[in-house]
């Protein structure tokens, strides 16, 4: 599809089911192309039924989209209870979207939304906007103690994008731990604009090298 000068090419996958229940191997292929598809894609639309709600493969397949870096929209229409129980958790970064397939509401909006969140997932963040940061991190204090040692953040740079990637430069990289990673996630989200894309971050020791 070519819209205001911008080329979009969209894959329409078939319903990924519980393997139990695929049986017939067009069933399979399907799924397989699926995945194949999730897997080129830069942004993912998962689309939720109103009348259902979340279901557990909804899940599942959300946590797929987020292993493999996609950026990810979430539509929906009355069915926000189960959406922010069972995959705010998973990632409250995601955009919302009510939409009628019926009488066509809101639809026209899926192509800002599909833009943004591209937009994210494929920016760069300066070296002195993460020096900021990473100094605001410094002076906040919380950090990961374990009896005498104490984690010390050095640097961080930024190290990929499509999603956007970050190499944290530390003295102890075993001390971080996932409660951690996530406050340290949360904090940049705080400060950065990452709607709508997951974001990965690595913790590397630093080595005598290294300066």
């Amino acid at each position: 599809v070519e819209r205001d000068g911008k080329h979009y090419r969209m894959v329409d996958t078939a319903g990924i089911r519980k393997k139990s229940t695929v049986y017939e191997n067009i069933e399979y292929y399907s799924m397989v192309r699926g995945l194949r598809a999730i897997d080129r894609a830069d942004v993912a639309l998962l689309v939720v039924d109103a009348s259902v709600g979340v279901t557990e493969q909804d899940q599942k397949v959300m946590g797929l989209a987020i292993e493999r870096g996609c950026a990810i929209d979430r539509k929906r229409e009355a069915c926000m209870e189960t959406v922010d129980r069972r995959l705010g958790v998973m990632a409250p970064w995601a955009q919302y979207l009510r939409i009628s397939a019926l009488t066509g509401r809101s639809v026209e909006k899926i192509w800002a939304m599909v833009d943004a969140a591209e937009k994210t997932r494929s920016q760069k963040i300066s070296t002195s906007r993460l020096n900021t940061f990473l100094t605001d991190l410094r002076e906040f204090g919380h950090t990961v103690v374990d009896g005498k040692r104490r984690l010390r953040m050095h640097y961080v740079t930024q190290t990929g994008v499509n999603p956007p990637t970050f190499t944290f430069f530390v003295n102890h990289s075993d001390l971080v731990n996932d409660t951690y990673q996530r406050y340290v996630e949360n904090r940049m989200r705080s400060t950065f604009d990452f709607a709508g894309t997951p974001i990965r971050l690595f913790f590397r020791k630093k080595e005598q090298k290294d300066a």
